[in-house]
């Protein structure tokens, strides 16, 4: 099964960790230049087969380097996709939906086979 084009997840910050959501103020050291290893935290609320959103989350940590680039994004799924045994147990985890999202325009046809 492929995916289909426009992969989506609904996207909020963690408004309560003011300096760590995405909207956050840009630190400068002394010389004026991004402040090292910014970190941005939110979560992503994958939609299950319906179309509607999960009410389950998968939260991302996102480290910007000094340039404002991505250095790092990490993932907490929700629940281990290591320990399924079934693919009702695999769809759990939101780990292909993760994926499609972060991959969804360098891989575009990424598909649930390749994630397994």
């Amino acid at each position: 099964m492929r995916r289909q084009s426009g992969a989506k997840m609904a996207v909020a910050d963690e408004y309560f960790l003011k300096d760590m959501n995405i909207f956050a103020e840009t630190k400068f050291d002394v010389n004026g230049k991004p402040v090292t290893g910014s970190k941005i935290t939110f979560d992503g609320y994958p939609p299950n087969a319906t179309g509607s959103y999960l009410h389950n989350h998968t939260t991302f940590f996102l480290t910007l380097a000094p340039d404002g680039k991505v250095a790092m994004l990490t993932a907490d799924l929700l629940k281990d996709p290591t320990i399924a045994r079934t693919q009702e147990e695999y769809d759990a985890t939101a780990l292909y939906e993760t994926v499609a999202v972060v991959t969804a325009k360098t891989c575009p046809a990424l598909g649930r086979v390749e994630v397994h």
